[in-house]
């Protein structure tokens, strides 16, 4: 139990109530030990977190927080959630301030820009990693991602500083709020999506998602960003198998068996692809990305340029990056030294993740 608990990222969820899981008493002091390590890095986390926002404040930069902290505002003990990083987000005609101030305050960006356009990545010695981020959507779908991008950009001047354990973050509004976490599930969904990312969803539900917030505005801005199918079988999913009381009925005709298959595919998965073996994983990524030309060229071109350092720096190698990533892909395969079973396997069960992914009508696998 611990083993998944950790692979999910949920080791500190259950610690309340320990001692009604019929642990034995080693067994239950080695569980309380890792929670109390969660517990530990999640304090650290937000004590990096506290000092950086306090400076945003006072260089005035309008910042909210994405999941991480703004979703733990909704767990009963919000330091039980899991932490990783610090995801900020600030409005577009912002960021090269707050980017120059990041590196003011002593964090090196550790990724350029050109390879990952979405969000610089800043890490500082015994510090969390913090991600800045320039956008948020990962759709595919160009207007699905300004869309939700841009009721984010609207939405930061209307962040409300809520206390969570102690610290204040800044919080978009529960309909935004909301989008980002459902969007976070729909964004692991090829990769690994765990339970975390479904909790964070259910802690949501339960606190704000009522048939009113559904009906007025969040079925509207779920079903402009491809996201409603998802939205309705995750919740049904959520009450039906991880205890979600709530009086809300605007998913209930949700189809039972894709949300047991949503169910499988998690406890499989693992977090963000932690339970996969490593080859594995990355053979999937590969069929994945052969589900449609579009989806390939983007994989290649995108993989290529951040692999390749000469293709980020001259434009016209741009086009053969594609070409390096094929190779790269070949070298990979070769070092893991897969069977042909296993490849067969591999195949097979990435079929199975597009065909599940086909039905929730998700907008990235």
């Amino acid at each position: 139990m611990q083993a998944e608990l950790e692979a999910q990222s949920v080791i500190g969820y259950p610690a309340n109530a320990v001692e009604s899981l019929g642990l034995s008493p080693a067994d239950q002091a080695e569980y309380l030990a890792r929670a109390g390590k969660n517990l530990s890095g999640w304090y650290c986390l937000m004590m990096a977190q506290d000092s950086v926002l306090a400076e945003f404040r006072q260089a005035d930069i309008p910042v909210a927080v994405l999941k991480g902290a703004a979703a733990a505002a909704n767990y009963p003990q919000p330091n039980s959630r899991s932490m990783g990083d610090i995801d900020l987000i600030v409005p577009p005609d912002h960021f090269e301030q707050a980017f120059s101030l990041m590196e003011r305050l002593g964090w090196e960006n550790d990724i350029e820009l050109e390879i990952n356009p979405r969000h610089a990545g800043f890490k500082k010695a015994g510090c969390p990693e913090i991600e800045l981020h320039r956008y948020f959507s990962t759709c595919t779908n160009k207007q699905q991602a300004h869309f939700l991008d841009q009721t984010i950009y609207d939405a930061i001047p209307r962040t409300e500083w809520t206390d969570v354990a102690g610290f204040s973050v800044p919080v978009l509004p529960p309909l935004e709020n909301g989008l980002v976490l459902l969007a976070h599930v729909n964004q692991h969904l090829g990769s690994g999506l765990g339970l975390r990312q479904i909790l964070d969803w259910q802690m949501f539900v339960d606190a704000h998602l009522t048939d009113e917030l559904w009906e007025r505005s969040f079925q509207h801005a779920a079903q402009q960003i491809g996201m409603e199918k998802l939205a309705v079988t995750t919740t049904w999913l959520c009450r039906t198998y991880l205890g979600l009381q709530t009086s809300a009925m605007w998913f209930d005709e949700a189809d039972a068996q894709l949300a047991s298959d949503l169910l499988l595919y998690i406890m499989q998965r693992g977090n963000m692809g932690r339970k996969m073996e490593r080859g594995a994983q990355a053979t999937r990524t590969v069929l994945h990305n052969l589900r449609s030309p579009a989806a390939l060229v983007r994989y290649l071109y995108e993989g290529g340029r951040a692999h390749w350092a000469p293709a980020r720096k001259h434009a016209w190698l741009a086009p053969a990056a594609c070409f390096y990533q094929v190779g790269h892909v070949i070298r990979k395969g070769l070092s893991r030294n897969a069977s042909m079973s296993e490849l067969v396997t591999d195949a097979r069960s990435a079929k199975e993740d597009i065909d599940l992914l086909k039905r929730l009508e998700v907008t990235r696998m």
